[in-house]
């Protein structure tokens, strides 16, 4: 490594010295070519010719800036699989739904379940469940495979939330709770195409209804700093009230700059707690 960086050094650092050092290729660099008229409306050959020769040496430089990465690269991946489609039966052998392994064992442990079958693995309940399902062909005794809805791969898949975290959360409860039929499973080139598209509708429901952006994290990136700031100040002075004298005044200092007044009232401090942030 020394070496290659001496010879770099003492064969100079020019365009053409590089490209005959680690090319070996030597750019016609002369004094013709050169001064040619570059401002003519139409190349000569030799010039053509030298602007390629130079263009070419330019993208062989750093190989890494013409390197795409496959789509869905950086993705963490799951390391097992999502469905393990044990089943849970009520106590007449009337099948209820399918489960993880793991929520299927934990009825075996409370001893309020009996195992009838460890392939598939089917656990029947020693209790009368709340509910049953309407039809034999409900959604929750579908035995599901482990792979991407949309191509089909079997591998490094990843689950995919149909209602965005953001959304969700201001669902009724009984539309979230224990809720399994909108995550689904996407492969990484899947769930990365599915994640422009759906980035694009968020921007756009944004725009047209307020609609939040992302989690909690990135929707302070939304917010206007300053604003946020002065509002945390007044939400302190409320309710802090054994804040130092130093600190307090720099709270209301910032009040102050903010509504460029002179004395912070009560209703103002009201105000400023309450103040828009994005």
């Amino acid at each position: 490594m020394y070496l290659f960086r001496r010879d770099l050094f003492q064969n100079g650092l020019s365009l053409k010295s590089l490209s005959e050092t680690i090319l070996c290729f030597s750019l016609d660099k002369s004094f013709q070519l050169r001064c040619s008229n570059w401002d003519a409306d139409e190349f000569t050959n030799d010039q053509k010719e030298g602007s390629t020769e130079q263009t070419n040496v330019n993208s062989q430089g750093d190989p890494r800036r013409y390197k795409k990465k496959p789509l869905g690269v950086g993705y963490s991946v799951r390391k097992s699989p999502l469905y393990d489609n044990c089943f849970l039966h009520a106590p007449d052998g009337q099948p209820l739904c399918t489960c993880d392994r793991k929520k299927a064992q934990w009825y075996l442990d409370k001893g309020i379940g009996d195992l009838i079958s460890s392939d598939p693995f089917v656990v029947r309940l020693r209790f009368e469940p709340s509910g049953r399902p309407e039809s034999s062909v409900d959604y929750y005794l579908t035995v599901k495979e482990n792979l991407c809805v949309v191509c089909g791969k079997r591998e490094s898949y990843i689950r995919k939330n149909i209602v965005p975290h953001e959304y969700r959360r201001h669902f009724p409860i009984q539309m979230k709770d224990h809720n399994s039929h909108d995550v689904l499973l996407l492969c990484t080139s899947c769930h990365a195409v599915s994640n422009y598209y759906d980035n694009n509708l968020k921007q756009q429901l944004a725009v047209e209804f307020s609609a939040p952006i992302g989690c909690e994290e990135g929707m302070r990136m939304l917010e206007d700093p300053i604003r946020r700031q002065v509002r945390s100040a007044a939400r302190a002075l409320l309710h802090a009230s054994k804040l130092p004298v130093n600190r307090r005044e720099e709270l209301l200092s910032e009040i102050r700059a903010f509504y460029l007044v002179d004395d912070v009232t009560e209703e103002t401090l009201k105000n400023a707690s309450n103040l828009e942030t994005r």
